[in-house]
């Protein structure tokens, strides 16, 4: 995608991510409950959120380290280049905010951030698409291993009642 890119490019691929999202993020906790014991269930489906949860804070947080340094490269070797002057600086601390202020510059200039916004999207898109493969390829050597021990069944809560009743005891 370039900043001159036609509408289709913008905004297709933005689509597809949307729709396949939506299909695939809940389809992983079928697949973990389907895989339980009926007592195991509760802490499989407990591992599976908190995992995704924590893939997700780091995802965002990489991407965004990622696209402030790119950032940072492009926009200092266009204000050394002369495209953006030194006073119309915009730093990557404000990158992601900043799109207001920049519509306000000279045209030339909303060029040259167009590049940079582009330039650290597409870097972002790359690093996290190597990740991807790479961890696809990961999942490809995984060996399918079944952990025993450790919680066993109801996570090994005791329900009292349920001990004193069959003990023959009413309560």
């Amino acid at each position: 995608m370039h900043p001159d890119s036609s509408k289709a490019m913008l905004y297709g691929p933005r689509v597809l991510i949307s729709l396949g999202g939506g299909l695939l993020f809940p389809t992983p906790i079928f697949a973990v409950q389907a895989r339980q014991h009926g007592d195991d269930i509760g802490i499989a489906t407990s591992i599976q959120v908190f995992t995704r949860s924590m893939g997700t804070a780091f995802g965002v947080g990489l991407g965004g380290v990622i696209f402030q340094n790119q950032w940072s490269k492009d926009v200092d070797s266009a204000v050394t280049a002369g495209r953006i002057p030194h006073e119309l600086f915009v730093g990557s601390n404000v990158a992601e905010t900043a799109y207001e202020v920049i519509r306000k510059f000279p045209e030339a200039v909303q060029e040259a951030y167009r590049g940079v916004y582009a330039d650290s999207l597409a870097t972002m898109w790359y690093v996290m698409m190597g990740l991807s493969v790479a961890g696809f390829l990961v999942s490809l050597v995984g060996r399918n291993d079944v952990i025993s021990g450790g919680l066993a069944g109801k996570q090994n809560f005791k329900d009292e009642r349920k001990g004193d009743l069959e003990g023959g005891r009413s309560g």
